[in-house]
């Protein structure tokens, strides 16, 4: 892998890839396009992938000056069994498991993929967090390859890229950095930001980026570089998305079309004088998009107070003979039933809008007429939520069923 370097700039926000990574307002609007997601299951698939490396090899202890040896590596988080049970119990469980063996003794170790290590929380993989998840039996034993009776459960490790930004981290210690977990507990993997972001839907778009700048890295062959050109094309996609979704939504889902953002960013290149401000300024028209967006949603909420809702349900539930269900979700099937009577008489309304103000007038003509419907659908929604309430046998029937798919 070729040496990273931390390249100096002005063209960078902060003046260098490490400030331009570590900053907040890029991660903060990069994540409005699912930025952190991505990233950390990205992470999570190679730190799999490269695992087997492991085999054969020791792993550290934390607070021990020991290792164990490791004989197998198990991925946990493809099982969406394993994932279900622990929510259920209130268990995290680790990306990836190590057994192995110390002095003769059978091992078994939680192992969590962080690409943020600032991020990792020391519980995640704790003795006592490994021990609860032991409880799921069988169905652990066949996601791991069986557990041997004996095995000693050891304090666990998170796995990050061995770059500068995880090497920064370290060494700034506890505090404004947020980093929680110790040293000891961090293993470095050595990683390519070709792996990390070359095969990724967005190359073309990080590359039209980074070309604003004129960097002398690009963003395939520097692990900072890729994270901040990954998060800047992010960023154009929150924006394209916002620009381009309904404005009087209702279950629709907006795809983002890489190529089609991707022309736009290349429009949008000659006026830009960096690929930072090129994107500020794209999330800042989309600003005013979801200014309307937002006072569309003020004006179409659902119009019945808390305290009456739960008086309706109350009632409700009383005439039907059962249990009354939970307010919030009462509240999201007849907010949705109002969003849908709406939508039916407007339509998406894509935006921009030319009159706002017109429309919320239409909008709040509309939710008027509506209202007197609301109270008969409360108690239509209330007799079909206490007609799908479980049993308890229902319930167990139902959490075995949900183990058993796959």
């Amino acid at each position: 892998m070729s040496p990273e370097r931390d390249i100096q700039s002005d063209r960078l926000p902060g003046g260098s890839l490490l400030s331009a990574a570590l900053n907040r307002n890029v991660m903060g609007l990069a994540d409005r396009g699912g930025s952190s997601g991505i990233v950390g299951a990205r992470w999570a698939d190679l730190a799999a992938a490269h695992a087997d490396q492991f085999v054969g090899g020791s792993a550290p202890i934390p607070g021990s000056p020991k290792v164990h040896h490791i004989e197998r590596v198990a991925r946990l988080d493809s099982d969406p069994r394993i994932a279900r049970r622990a929510s259920r119990l209130g268990l995290q469980n680790p990306d990836l498991i190590f057994t192995g063996r110390m002095n003769g003794t059978p091992t078994i170790q939680a192992v969590d993929a962080k690409f943020s290590i600032e991020t990792a929380k020391s519980k995640q993989v704790s003795v006592e967090m490994m021990e609860s998840l032991r409880t799921l039996g069988p169905m652990l034993d066949e996601a791991v390859g069986g557990f041997d009776d004996g095995s000693q459960v050891l304090p666990g490790l998170f796995i990050s890229p061995d770059s500068e930004i995880t090497r920064y981290v370290i060494r700034r210690g506890r505090g404004i950095t947020k980093l929680t977990v110790d040293p000891s507990e961090v293993v470095l993997m050595d990683i390519s930001a070709a792996e990390m972001f070359g095969c990724g839907e967005e190359r073309e778009l990080m590359s039209s980026l980074s070309t604003a700048d004129c960097l002398p890295v690009d963003p395939f062959s520097n692990l900072l570089a890729g994270l901040y050109y990954f998060r800047l094309s992010r960023i154009a996609v929150a924006a394209y998305v916002d620009m381009h979704r309904p404005l009087l939504a209702y279950d629709d889902r907006c795809e983002p079309d890489i190529a089609v953002i991707c022309a736009e960013t290349t429009t949008r290149l000659p006026a830009s004088a960096t690929a930072w401000r090129l994107v500020n300024d794209w999330i800042g028209e989309a600003e005013s998009v979801n200014r309307q967006r937002s006072a569309i949603d003020r004006v179409a909420g659902l119009p019945v107070t808390g305290k009456d809702l739960r008086e309706w349900i109350e009632q409700d539930a009383k005439a039907a003979g059962g249990e009354a269900p939970s307010v919030n979700q009462v509240r999201r099937r007849l907010g949705g039933w109002h969003r849908a009577q709406l939508r039916e008489q407007l339509g998406p309304v894509m935006p921009p809008c030319p009159d706002i103000g017109a429309l919320l007038d239409d909008i709040g003509r509309l939710s008027r007429d509506l209202t007197p419907l609301l109270r008969p659908q409360c108690a239509a929604i209330v007799a079909r939520l206490i007609a799908e309430q479980p049993t308890g046998a229902d319930e167990a029937e139902s959490a075995e069923r949900d183990d058993a798919a796959v």
